[in-house]
């Protein structure tokens, strides 16, 4: 499709919306196919911001990212139409111990650890930027092992859970190309399992502290 993806993490919000991270650069594109095939099929490179360095990233779903630091915070954000963005604090620690994280939508979010064991939380109000209402699965993992892959990735928004209940949704569809601004569009710069075994890696406990908001003048 092209070459000069060389993004350290990729991500897509099932919107229409694709993510990068380069060199601390969160950068946005635009997909005007629910498969693309050439490159003219991405296409509108944004620059959203700087100074994020994350360890891990997902999306939640429409302009929503979820996202894990070195230090262990647990940290959402959100894109605006206009490109800026606010940030909260989901946890202040303890996340650092995965490797991979995924969300399907609907508040769930699944970790994977270095020793490839996954494990699932569910976030009660996923929309209400706090991450108090996080419930910790830990004794109760996906798998405690084999989770190995080198990339993992969901469809944002096709899930939602209710208790233990889960149901399933359509995917969504992709942004018109007819609907894209005249942003620059240029080539981007920058992007079975096994017996169970106890895995090595430091797990999420308990929430940690209260959740905070930032502007999205703000450092990520």
């Amino acid at each position: 499709m092209g070459t000069g993806w060389t993004h350290d993490k990729l991500v897509y919000d099932g919107h229409g919306h694709l993510y990068g991270t380069a060199g601390g650069v969160l950068l946005q594109y635009l997909v005007s196919q629910p498969k693309p095939a050439r490159s003219q099929h991405i296409g509108q490179r944004r620059e959203i911001g700087t100074g994020f360095v994350l360890k891990a990233l997902a999306s939640t779903g429409d302009d929503r990212l979820l996202a894990t630091t070195d230090d262990g915070r647990l940290l959402e954000y959100r894109i605006s139409d206009a490109g800026t963005w606010t940030s909260s604090q989901l946890a202040a620690a303890n996340w650092s111990g995965f490797s991979k994280l995924v969300s399907p939508g609907g508040g769930l979010y699944y970790g994977v650890t270095a020793a490839g064991g996954m494990y699932w939380y569910q976030d009660l109000n996923p929309s209400d930027g706090a991450g108090s209402d996080i419930i910790y699965h830990n004794d109760d993992p996906v798998d405690l092992s084999g989770w190995t892959q080198a990339l993992l990735s969901a469809e944002a928004e096709t899930a939602t859970c209710v208790g233990r209940q889960y149901s399933y949704v359509l995917p969504h569809s992709a942004v018109s190309r007819g609907s894209w601004t005249t942003l620059t569009t240029t080539t981007p710069r920058s992007t079975s399992r096994s017996p169970r075994e106890t895995p090595s890696t430091l797990l999420p406990e308990a929430p940690l502290g209260t959740s905070t908001a930032a502007s999205a003048t703000a450092s990520p």
